[in-house]
């Protein structure tokens, strides 16, 4: 759709006299765009604005879910007007992806007829266990009862074991809903992380392929982004259908993903495309564990 975008003849800013090619000013880099016009032309502006904006957003989603590594291979190639950008595309889809997590994993209220130890018990909701204690162990307990407890299980009471005890007993306490919270925002960041060192494992098993290690990087963005739309899509769909084969897809659909991203990309033979993704994968989830303890170990200090 032509934009109907009103120009000025002359640069507020500076007094530079526009070209009709001018966008924005050579001597200042101010915007040749009117702000003093009347309200109906600011109403069709914004419409059209807002029409480009959501028929790109529909045409970079549907090349992200349908045709995968089309939208990297593109951005690689200097195509990127027509698409949203991948670091935007990303911090989008992620947000909306955690932004869900945390309101399902959300405090729960508990019915009042409940007696109070029941209600100290779902506190806890989910269990994080340490050798032999679990957070369930500890719900109600004083730190007297906990060092108790540690010599009742016999755990040597070491400077670590009780700090990583005492912890359990706050997260216990405070209820899971705070450290589910701090756990997820932490994960964000993780991910986050996680992008450069995928781009990093593309990069060393395609070097004959790709030029610069950004080509990769954007590849790298591009699965993530997909990762976080497609566990998005199926979230919603498991909570309209209770389907335990949903939860295949979560495992299944990336790695399937990803074979048919490099096969689109680098177009080379299916099967050296498979055994390439086999490794990256293998690598890759090597450093998805190690960082997602390190997370879990973080927020447990943290919390």
């Amino acid at each position: 759709m032509p934009k109907t975008q009103t120009k000025p003849s002359v640069c507020a800013n500076c007094g530079y006299r526009f070209k009709d090619e001018n966008n924005f000013c050579p001597s200042c880099g101010q915007k040749n765009h009117e702000l003093k016009i009347p309200f109906k032309r600011l109403v069709v502006e914004v419409a059209e604005n807002t029409l480009d904006i959501d028929s790109k957003a529909f045409k970079t989603i549907k090349y992200l879910l349908f045709k995968p590594g089309f939208l990297s291979s593109e951005f690689n190639m200097g195509k990127r007007v027509r698409y949203i950008p991948p670091i935007r595309l990303y911090l989008l889809i992620s947000f909306i992806f955690f932004f869900l997590m945390n309101i399902s994993s959300g405090p729960k209220s508990t019915n009042n007829s409940l007696n109070g130890q029941q209600n100290q018990k779902t506190k806890a909701g989910t269990h994080i266990s340490f050798k032999s204690i679990s957070t369930d162990d500890l719900v109600g307990l004083t730190k007297t009862q906990v060092d108790s407890l540690m010599r009742a299980k016999e755990i040597p009471e070491t400077n670590f074991n009780k700090w990583v005890v005492y912890q359990l007993h706050k997260i216990a306490v405070n209820g899971m809903g705070q450290f589910r919270q701090l756990l997820m925002k932490n994960i964000s960041y993780m991910m986050f992380v996680l992008m450069p060192v995928l781009g990093v494992l593309i990069y060393l098993f395609n070097r004959k392929r790709i030029n610069y290690y950004l080509e990769s990087l954007v590849i790298s963005i591009h699965f993530h982004s997909f990762v976080f739309l497609f566990f998005t899509i199926i979230f919603l769909i498991e909570l309209l259908i209770n389907q335990s084969l949903i939860y295949l897809l979560w495992i299944v659909a990336p790695p399937v993903y990803m074979v048919l991203m490099f096969k689109s990309y680098f177009r080379q033979k299916i099967l050296i495309t498979i055994t390439k993704t086999f490794f990256v994968n293998v690598f890759y989830s090597i450093s998805l564990i190690v960082l997602f303890l390190m997370t879990i170990a973080v927020s447990v200090a943290l919390v």
